[in-house]
């Protein structure tokens, strides 16, 4: 999912049920470098990390990004359905 012309962002794959959400890795391209993240949500909350080295290039930590907010929306739309994932998910540790 573009969020603006320079950055990319979609879901790569579910990697378990961790403290009751939905834990994925994330496929992030910024001015064509690919990093990865992870994104944990809920019904109610997301949490969103980006790698250290991305943070430098975008010059603060991605909950402060201009366009944090669109990274949220656009995961959401993405995202598989909470309910649903959930109980096909193993267990994190």
């Amino acid at each position: 999912m573009k969020i603006n012309e320079n950055l990319n962002i979609s879901i790569k794959d579910y990697i378990g049920n961790m403290e009751g959400g939905v834990t994925s890795i994330l496929s992030i391209i910024y001015y064509e470098k690919f990093y990865e993240g992870i994104y944990w949500y809920t019904e109610d909350m997301q949490f969103i990390t980006f790698p250290e080295d991305l943070e430098k290039e975008i010059g603060c930590e991605v909950e402060k990004y201009e366009h944090f907010d669109d990274i949220k929306e656009g995961l959401r739309t993405e995202e598989a359905d909470f309910n649903t994932i959930i109980k096909n998910l193993d267990s994190a540790i």
